[in-house]
Parts: structure tokens; C-alpha cells; sequence
């Protein structure tokens, strides 16, 4: 039977049709919900995770000024970890353990003879922290450099440390022991490494402007493109050290 006019369908279909709309814009409201939700549930695991991270960061730092060497090295290596599972926070990390080392590079040295020179081994802590150091991933330094600025570093033994592009200005190097160590671009402005045990190592692009290497021994050191302006090498030791590109300009 044809339907009277102007009816478009029957009742039936138009309850049908009805329920359809209905049920699409619950559907829609509910993935809006739902989406809304997720985001929201994101945040909250992103702040928890930021909270997590302070509070982890907060106590490894604390550890460090304990006066048990378990406990300090249990707060190096968690801010290691630290560096690790948060890349945005390792020029934090960074910074901390320069200071440390500036601050602890003295305590309990123990003396240490390589060969017929005198050395002296720094502190398990501070070699821990060195250790750390070295073996970062520095593209994720994000500007941070190790700072030494002044440290007292004299005669200690830094064989095979990784520093490329570390702060060493005006720090005290005289007869530290930093054979084929990697310090490329590292800054050593007015550094005082009289008698530096410097064999071998990575100057390359370092800048030693005024820096003292009187009776430093630099064979087989990398100074390529470095920076040597009024640098005191008399007496050092240079036999097949790599010069190429080097400024050279001698002191006064």
C-alpha cells in the first residue's frame, strides 16, 4: 500500500532513524570521553613520572654528602641512572658531579708510584664520579660541560679520563698524570701542568692560552688546530707530538 502524501515513511522507520542518530552521537560523545580521558591520563603519568624524577634526583644528591663511601657511591651511580632514564636532566647531573669532584678531588689521597714518578690516587668516590663522567653520552649534554674551573688536580692520577671539551681553567695540573687522556676542545686557559704527564692525549682544538707545560711531557699528544697563544712550554717534552694547524704564538 502506497504511503498517504507528504509521509516519507512509517512510523517504524522513522523510529529506526531516530535511534540510529541517537546512537551515532553517543558514540561520538563517548569517544570524545574517552579521548579526553586518555590525555588526561597522560598528564597525570607525566607529572607522577616528573615527581618521580625529583624525588629520585633529591635523594642521590643527598647521598653524596654522607660520610659512608657506600652510600655516596650509591648516589653517583643512581644520578648516572638518573642521566640515563631522563636525557633532560643530565646537564643537571653533570654539573652536580663536576662540583663534586671540584670539592672531594683532595680527600683521601693515597700515594702511588708509576713507574719512577710519584702519584697520588684520588679518592674511590671521586673516581667513580670521574668514571661517570667519561663514559656519558655527551650528545645529550645540551650545552653542560664538565666543570673543573680551578680545581686542584696536582699530581693525581687521571690516566685515560674522557673530558672532550671540559672547563680546566686555571685549574692546578702541575705533575698530574692525564697520559692518553681525551681532553679535545677542552679549555685550560692559564692552567698550571708544570711536569704534566700529558703522553699521548687528545689536546685537539684544546685552548692552552697561558697555560703552563714548563717540563711537561706531551709526546705523542694530538695538539692539532690547538690554541697554544703565550703558552710556557719550556722544557717540555713535544718529540712526536701532532702539531698541524696549532697557533704557536711563544710568551714574552
Amino acid at each position: 500500500m502506497l504511503s498517504p502524501p507528504g509521509e516519507t515513511g512509517t512510523p517504524s522507520s522513522s523510529r529506526r532513524d531516530w535511534t540510529q542518530r541517537v546512537t551515532s552521537v553517543t558514540a561520538a560523545c563517548a569517544l570524545l570521553f574517552t579521548g579526553v580521558s586518555v590525555q588526561q591520563t597522560r598528564s597525570q603519568l607525566r607529572i607522577a613520572a616528573q615527581g618521580q624524577v625529583s624525588e629520585r634526583f633529591g635523594r642521590s644528591v643527598e647521598q653524596l654528602s654522607s660520610s659512608t663511601l657506600g652510600v655516596r657511591l650509591g648516589g653517583i651511580y643512581a644520578l648516572e641512572r638518573l642521566a640515563r632514564d631522563s636525557p633532560a636532566d643530565q646537564p643537571t647531573v653533570v654539573e652536580v658531579l663536576s662540583a663534586f669532584i671540584r670539592e672531594h678531588a683532595r680527600d683521601q689521597l693515597t700515594p702511588v708510584w708509576i713507574g719512577m714518578v710519584q702519584y697520588l690516587r684520588p679518592a674511590t668516590d671521586v673516581r667513580a664520579a670521574l668514571t661517570v663522567l667519561s663514559r656519558r653520552n655527551t650528545s645529550r649534554d645540551n650545552g653542560a660541560t664538565v666543570d673543573l674551573l680551578s680545581a686542584n688536580l696536582a699530581h693525581l692520577v687521571l690516566a685515560h679520563v674522557r673530558l672532550p671539551g671540559a672547563h680546566l681553567d686555571r685549574a692546578d695540573l702541575t705533575g698530574v698524570n692525564l697520559s692518553e687522556a681525551n681532553l679535545a676542545g677542552a679549555t685550560l686557559i692559564q692552567a698550571r701542568a708544570s711536569g704534566a704527564n700529558l703522553n699521548g692525549a687528545d689536546l685537539t682544538r684544546a685552548d692552552l692560552t697561558e697555560a703552563t707545560l714548563t717540563e711537561a711531557d706531551l709526546t705523542g699528544a694530538a695538539l692539532r688546530e690547538a690554541d697554544l697563544t703565550l703558552t710556557g712550554r719550556y722544557g717540555a717534552n713535544l718529540e712526536g707530538a701532532d702539531l698541524t694547524g696549532a697557533v704557536r704564538r711563544q710568551p714574552f
